[in-house]
């Protein structure tokens, strides 16, 4: 079925050109996503003990509840959001997604950390109960790591990858630095503190740096709004 497009009369090298331009910087970003999701486990188990470890592990894969439904929007969005870029009121649409999803995210979040203590009992054995204390810190770094999708749309509008792979960059740097610091006296808490600390960092980045590149209203009241309300509650 491709044998039509493989064909060498179709290369063209601008666009190739153009494609490497755009995806080369998010190679090493790949390292970058991969420093923010799993380094907390190295440094945990170098800083603290093996136990503490497994409770942490716990903790983050119980925090992937809240994921599920966020990759499907993800999946969803991304496509949607492109495809009205042309649009009257593209702009409006896209503020308005991140309200909707500031409100429903926060109570996806809020309703897992609230039943956290029974999703423990249902899903894990009594000497894993002391890891939920990791669970709110977790559950709300996932939050951030969906809107990390529409922080990036912005610079994405723009052609512009860089700022997607600085804002992955820096969000590694924040992970290693707040776990070596926050570790050693809080321990597995400490390390879910810095992850949550680096995914809303890296998130905050990506919308800082995409307001240069194609501005987009965002209502910024309403995911404090949310992210108070949660707090509260929890």
């Amino acid at each position: 079925l491709l044998w039509p497009w493989l064909k060498p009369s179709r290369f063209d090298a601008g666009r190739l050109k153009a494609m490497l331009r755009f995806g080369l910087p998010l190679a090493p970003a790949a390292v970058g996503v991969w420093v923010m999701a799993s380094s907390d486990r190295f440094v945990l188990a170098a800083l603290s003990d093996r136990a503490e470890v497994g409770l942490y592990d716990m903790a983050a894969k119980l925090s992937t509840v809240i994921a599920l439904g966020i990759a499907a929007f993800q999946h969803a969005w991304t496509p949607l959001a492109y495809s009205i870029l042309h649009e009257k009121d593209a702009e409006r649409t896209y503020a308005k997604v991140f309200e909707v999803y500031c409100l429903v995210g926060c109570a996806m979040a809020t309703a897992v950390v609230l039943f956290g203590p029974l999703l423990f009992r249902v899903m894990t054995t009594e000497p894993f109960y002391p890891a939920v204390s990791c669970l709110p810190a977790l559950v709300f770094a996932q939050f951030f790591a969906g809107a990390h999708f529409i922080a990036g749309l912005s610079s994405g509008i723009a052609k512009r990858s860089m700022p997607l792979a600085w804002s992955v960059g820096f969000g590694a740097v924040v992970n290693v630095a707040l776990n070596c610091v926050l570790i050693p006296f809080w321990g597995r808490d400490g390390a879910a503190w810095a992850t949550l600390a680096a995914y809303a960092a890296t998130t905050a980045f990506l919308f800082a740096a995409g307001r240069r590149q194609h501005p987009i209203p965002y209502r910024w009241s309403v995911l404090l709004a949310c992210l108070a309300m949660s707090a509260g509650l929890i």
